[in-house]
């Protein structure tokens, strides 16, 4: 008993702590004080508002683009602000790498002869030198880099398709109005200030992909037509190659959805719905196998051999589901080395959940920060009580399967259940109709309490782009959630490239880490053709070896960095960076 109680305890200062939660709380019990003893209160400006979104609403087309665009813009306002961000986590490293070899028009790299150098956290280099992911996330990147030459278009470009997605998802279940509602909201939580909008990291993509899918589900349930069919299979194909086991608990209640509509369907409306939902489907996730396996082919050499599975052979992680299992593995890097004991640590919660119960609750605490906060968690309780299993039923299988699928990885970054996110959108909508229409006599309050709730969320927005901006980049609690994650990244790195990106010539930077490094503070990341590179990046690996390379890349300066002594970056011949740059 003492157990659970101090775990409840840990859990409300968590939840607390975690993002602006305490300032949304704050606000959510304005809401209610202000809507139980004015409930007219600025009822015309709420009229006008609401006006103005029936009149948008109407427009379903204008409203899905305008929408997404919105979300866009603003974010694009506050780049003086909030400039773009760099990547820090080694994972972003590794979707910039794909989308790179994808800009240059490759689907992988071969195989470097100095690679014992080069290796990394998440990049496999045999039998090519590649990511290990799949290649979803890097779509996009290498679209910004391609249209406007930044990889973050590609990320901003993924918020607003995420955005618009999920408002065309929530027609298939309720009034226009309310769809907007829901894109509003998600906007608001993921599109400005979330770590999805604010980094390399992925997470707008997946949930893109799989507002398509169940958007189009229910809309085939309703009434079988092949546009819908061919959404369905673009949906569950870039699930497939961005978040395939998450994507998984979006994929199965559709496919169950739809055999049951087939199942519950005259016998003269059966050849209809093979003609025009089961053809168009099963042509497109043919074709979309038969790519997965031609790029995994050209990636490992085998079309059924992920570079998942290369990377853990090679390096021994990732160890996120419980039946992978830890590998022994030698590391020639002990940064290397430190990661893998890293991921070896975390993959042991898994075997005694309850023995690092209190870590799991803080995995816990911030996924419901991110997707839902205080204010939304009411009308979230709101949809359960409601019915949501036969009204929603679609949205309310897929969160629990997310919910699910979270109890049993390893990690719990919000990007992982990234599929269910309009789920969870569309769950909160129906709470909120719930809520307003539960009791006809308290209607006027209800409706100021959803009014005041909404424009309490706009002021977080609001706080998190001004005041409240330094002191939650400063803070230890500005992690992956909704509100506090816009991060400056590696600084002395970006600091170190600058300043070699101004000296005429190539470089070649040999970084020795301290015996203080962490691991996630990495260094050596490189671009697809490291030869060509303005800039190649190495591990320090003793005099011989460094001379070798020295040697391959002979017509390159060589610097040393050490990130953990002053200077950063010197000659590896011991002469100061402004003495190179005057001698070249």
């Amino acid at each position: 008993m003492a157990r659970l109680f101090s775990l409840l305890l840990f859990a409300v200062f968590a939840a607390a702590l975690r993002d602006l939660n305490t300032l949304e709380a704050a606000g959510l019990l304005l809401a209610v004080a202000i809507s139980l003893a004015f409930p007219r209160l600025a009822v015309r400006p709420f009229k006008r508002v609401e006006t103005a979104a029936r009149w948008l609403a109407r427009r379903p087309t204008l409203a899905m683009i305008g929408v997404g665009a919105a979300v866009i813009i603003v974010r694009l306002m506050l780049l003086p602000w909030f400039a773009v961000p760099f990547p820090i986590i080694t994972d972003e490293y590794s979707h910039l790498l794909l989308a790179d070899t994808l800009a240059h028009g490759r689907l992988t790299n071969p195989p470097h002869p100095m690679w014992q150098h080069f290796e990394t956290m998440h990049v496999i280099f045999q039998p090519t030198y590649n990511s290990m992911y799949l290649p979803g996330q890097a779509l996009f990147l290498a679209a910004g880099k391609l249209i406007v030459g930044s990889p973050w278009a590609g990320v901003l470009l993924s918020t607003g398709l995420m955005t618009s997605a999920i408002f065309w998802m929530l027609c298939a279940w309720f009034p226009n109005r309310w769809a907007l509602l829901g894109a509003v909201l998600a906007g608001l939580r993921w599109g400005i200030h979330s770590y999805w909008v604010n980094s390399y990291w992925g997470g707008a993509m997946p949930a893109f992909a799989g507002a398509l899918a169940m958007g189009a589900s229910m809309r085939l349930y309703k009434q079988p037509r092949a546009r819908h069919a061919l959404v369905l299979g673009l949906g569950c194909f870039l699930l497939a190659i961005s978040r395939p086991f998450e994507g998984f608990v979006v994929i199965l209640p559709c496919s169950v959805l739809l055999l049951a509509g087939f199942i519950r369907s005259p016998s003269a409306v059966r050849s209809l719905i093979l003609r025009r939902t089961m053809l168009p489907v099963a042509t497109v996730g043919l074709l979309s196998c038969s790519w997965i396996a031609y790029y995994c082919w050209r990636v490992t050499g085998g079309p059924f051999r992920l570079p998942y599975q290369i990377n853990q052979e090679m390096y021994g992680w990732p160890m996120t589901l419980p039946f992978f299992q830890s590998m022994p593995v030698s590391h020639r890097h002990a940064a290397m080395a430190d990661y893998y004991r890293w991921e070896s640590e975390e993959h042991q919660k898994l075997a005694d959940p309850l023995k690092h119960a209190d870590r799991n609750l803080l995995d816990i605490v911030t996924l419901w920060s991110f997707y839902a906060g205080p204010i939304l968690s009411v009308f979230l309780l709101f949809a359960v009580r409601g019915g949501a299993c036969r009204r929603v039923g679609l949205l309310f299988c897929v969160f629990l399967l997310a919910l699910g699928v979270a109890s049993i990885e390893q990690s719990r970054y919000p990007h992982y259940i990234a599929p269910a996110a309009a789920a969870a959108v569309g769950l909160t909508v129906y709470g909120i109709r719930v809520f307003i229409a539960r009791n006809s006599r308290s209607r006027a309050w209800r409706v100021a309490m959803v009014r005041w709730s909404l424009v309490w969320l706009g002021v977080v927005v609001l706080a998190r782009s001004s005041v409240l901006a330094d002191l939650a980049a400063r803070s230890g609690r500005s992690g992956y959630i909704s509100w506090c994650c816009s991060r400056e990244g590696n600084k002395l790195r970006t600091e170190a490239a600058e300043e070699l990106s101004k000296i005429p010539g190539k470089h070649l930077v040999i970084v020795r880490y301290g015996p203080t490094h962490h691991w996630m503070n990495e260094w050596v990341h490189n671009d697809a053709d490291i030869d060509a590179s303005k800039i190649v990046w190495a591990r320090d690996l003793g005099a011989a070896g460094n001379l070798e390379l020295i040697r391959y890349f002979h017509d390159r300066t060589v610097w040393l960095a050490t990130p953990e002594e002053a200077p950063v970056l010197r000659s590896y011949f011991e002469r100061p960076p402004q003495a190179v740059a005057a001698e070249r």
